[in-house]
């Protein structure tokens, strides 16, 4: 213990009573002294328990240098494993969007194949059904051929009726010479001409009304109909006076020609055409007449008319379905079936000019 603080103590302690019993005293300097190393000792703890703090202070900011360090460490590891992941991502995705993409274009390189091998086989099947239409039409034909008169009797045609001219072709060969063979050819157009029948209208009718009853025609075989003003085939025209005077006319709607005529009009006789139901049926008959084809009515073996066959030629038996059939034109708007062409019409037109390029659009 130190000595001053005990002298302190005494000096103290003397000074209050020097009178004092001597055991009251000794307690006092015992309290005394034992207050002073509380005190001490209270410093002491003092000292020791901030320098422990600041110690503990100390590692505590190590520990958390050494967890930040640490974090740090570890949010790098994730991250560059996140971004090795992620990069392993797009490259599954890109490897599937490749296997995707292969598999598309393979699906529609199979789909165009099979497409193309649709269209092959339509193309096919129309070929089939054209031919068998062929087969069937000649048999039909090969079959009528025996209840028609002698006189109307060909080959083998289909429909309608064209007239005729005789030539004589000069190229058969018989032995060391060459003879003259009697042919047929028809008072038709040329498949190139048929190609190209062009008409001006000169009438105050519409030309819509020209335009539909030519695509009757363009649609039932190889003939195609375009109006030109200036390098025109022929013209439709309103009949002139003296014409609507004549008696002969008297009951004409319309009038026509043959390719092989001089002049090429297709004249209306507008008081008639006017007033007369079929309108459309007419000019679709006297549109026949253009292309060659005469009045249905010549091979009726019952005809009663005075126009006779002639060297006209019978595409098939009579058909008195025909647009080319006269008589059926004069019958009432209730009966007639004269506004359009009759399936054999179809086939007999095109038994002359070939298929329609309509249908083949």
């Amino acid at each position: 213990m130190n000595s001053e603080i005990e002298s302190i103590n005494f000096e103290s302690i003397i000074k209050e009573d020097t009178i004092t019993n001597p055991l009251k005293i000794s307690l006092k300097i015992a309290k005394q002294q034992s207050l002073r190393c509380s005190n001490y000792s209270l410093k002491n703890s003092q000292r020791s328990s901030l320098t422990n703090l600041q110690q503990s202070l100390r590692d505590s900011q190590k520990s958390l240098r050494d967890s930040q360090q640490l974090l740090k460490t570890s949010l790098n590891d994730i991250k560059e494993e996140s971004i090795n992941r992620t990069k392993d991502s797009i490259e599954i995705i890109k490897e599937e969007v490749k296997v995707i993409s292969n598999s598309l274009n393979n699906s529609l390189k199979l789909s165009q194949k099979t497409l193309n091998q649709s269209c092959t086989t339509v193309k096919r099947s129309l070929v089939s059904i054209r031919k068998s239409v062929k087969h069937s039409t000649d048999i039909i034909t090969e079959y009528v051929e025996d209840f028609l008169p002698i006189t109307i009797k060909k080959d083998k045609y289909l429909n309608l009726v064209v007239d005729t001219t005789i030539d004589y072709d000069c190229t058969t060969q018989t032995g060391p010479g060459v003879s003259s063979t009697k042919i047929k050819k028809r008072k038709t157009w040329s498949k190139k001409k048929a190609m190209k029948l062009t008409w001006k209208n000169n009438t105050h009718y519409p030309d819509a009304l020209f335009i539909e009853v030519t695509s009757y025609w363009e649609k039932a075989c190889g003939v195609k109909f375009y109006k030109d003003n200036k390098n025109y085939l022929f013209s439709w025209e309103v009949a002139p006076e003296e014409m609507e005077l004549d008696n002969q006319f008297k009951y004409v709607v319309a009038k026509s020609f043959f390719p092989y005529d001089d002049y090429r009009n297709v004249y209306i006789f507008k008081q008639n055409f006017d007033s007369y139901f079929n309108k459309k049926g007419a000019l679709i008959h006297e549109l026949g007449h253009t292309l060659g084809f005469r009045h249905e009515q010549i091979a009726d073996p019952n005809n009663h008319t005075s126009e006779l066959l002639g060297n006209a030629e019978c595409l098939t038996p009579f058909d008195p379905d025909s647009i080319m059939y006269y008589p059926k034109l004069l019958e009432d708007e209730k009966n007639s079936r004269h506004s359009t062409l009759s399936a054999l019409d179809v086939l007999g037109a095109r038994s002359v000019y070939g298929e329609s390029v309509v249908d083949l659009k």
